[in-house]
């Protein structure tokens, strides 16, 4: 019987190896779309949120006040935005939505959980370059601000630096931190996590 020699082994494995990089490539240029749209989507909401706040300090009566809430918003297109976080040291600034889901992290970070005015808020993004693909660029000392729809202007710094794993949530929302920051790492196992503390404005 004649030998078939495209199905030999070699030539085989070289098809499975070829079907390999075409996935690869086209998951790359999916992402690549996705970030893309994300940044579109999230530029919009960027100058809208920037159009419609005035930054003004925070002071004792108009944080007792904002306490009693969970946190305002400002709606656009659909979505509830809290505020505008800034990074200077990685050129970071982003719009950031109320709650967290997997619809609206196509677009921006969003609120995993807490409060600016309970001093408690997570916030998490894809590690889109649009979204927090820098944050590992982020240091110990590094400043942060958060600009909430009200135009109040809370600072951080940078103070801690890890990774948690991804599957490990009470680590996440553990510790006395005022702010945390966080995103998946290259390998998707880990989350790449920054712990701030508030500066007295």
């Amino acid at each position: 019987m004649k030998h078939n020699r495209f199905f030999d082994k070699n030539n085989v494995l070289i098809l499975i190896g070829l079907l390999f990089l075409l996935f690869s490539f086209g998951l790359f240029l999916f992402n690549m779309s996705q970030d893309k749209r994300a940044r579109n989507n999230a530029n919009d909401a960027m100058k809208y949120l920037l159009n419609e706040t005035k930054e003004q300090r925070v002071n004792d009566k108009n944080e007792r006040m904002y306490s009693k809430f969970n946190m305002p918003t400002v709606e656009y297109k659909g979505n509830r935005y809290i505020g505008i976080i800034e990074i200077p040291s990685i050129n970071l600034i982003l719009p950031i939505m109320d709650e967290l889901d997997d619809n609206k992290l196509l677009i921006t970070a969003c609120r995993y959980q807490g409060s600016l005015y309970q001093n408690d808020l997570i916030i998490g993004g894809h590690n889109y370059l649009s979204q927090f693909a820098k944050l590992y660029k982020a240091k110990e000392g590094d400043s942060v601000r958060f600009i909430d729809v009200k135009g109040n202007v809370f600072t951080y710094i940078v103070e801690y630096v890890e990774n948690v794993s991804g599957d490990d949530k009470n680590s996440m929302i553990s510790g006395d931190w005022d702010l945390t920051l966080f995103t998946c790492t290259y390998s998707m196992i880990d989350r790449h996590t920054l712990r701030c503390k508030r500066i007295n404005n």
